[in-house]
């Protein structure tokens, strides 16, 4: 199985190597069109019972390897959008270079959105009788006095608090105030 070889041997270079290696569209539509030819060869050819278990097999093992480099691959396309370093788009398949554009969008939107969405919540929260403390020792849930669930929280851990709440665990030495300051 020729194919398989050489799917394996790419595989081998892209798990050794950190940066993604280059892969043609060609020889994702070659790897396509083996996998058509074998699902039509499985399911119209009679073949002997030892014949039709050494063909699933070897099918089963192409089909592992390809699973297996294709998301080898989007790792690390993963990792280098979310790490925020340089990806060289000429390594990459159409398909791929289509999915990291997607997906360097997507993830751009999603951190711009939650940052904006966080430092609103800390402004509103600041100006609505509550406070931002940053916990000194291990502390069980409790109800605020907004009859909200706090915690548990561990040590170092920041939160927003009703006033009430968080100079009570300042006054017993649980917590410390943080003071945001704007430029």
């Amino acid at each position: 199985m020729y194919i398989y070889e050489e799917i394996y041997q790419k595989w081998i270079k892209e798990w050794n190597s950190i940066k993604i290696l280059s892969l043609t569209d060609d020889f994702c539509a070659k790897i396509g069109e083996i996998i058509k030819q074998s699902n039509v060869k499985k399911q119209y050819e009679e073949l002997t019972p030892l014949e039709k278990n050494l063909f699933e097999t070897k099918h089963e093992r192409l089909d592992f390897l390809i699973k297996d480099y294709i998301i080898l691959r989007m790792r690390k396309i993963l990792k280098s959008i979310v790490d925020n370093t340089d990806i060289d788009f000429t390594n990459l398949t159409r398909i791929e270079d289509i999915l990291c554009s997607n997906l360097r969008d997507a993830l751009n939107t999603y951190f711009g959105t939650v940052f904006q969405e966080n430092q609103t919540t800390k402004d509103e929260e600041i100006h609505s009788g509550r406070k931002i403390v940053r916990i000194l020792k291990q502390l069980d849930s409790f109800v605020g006095t907004d009859l909200k669930i706090y915690g548990p929280f561990m040590p170092e851990d920041i939160c927003i608090l009703p006033n009430e709440n968080a100079k009570a665990l300042i006054d017993r030495n649980v917590a410390l105030t943080v003071e945001i300051k704007k430029n």
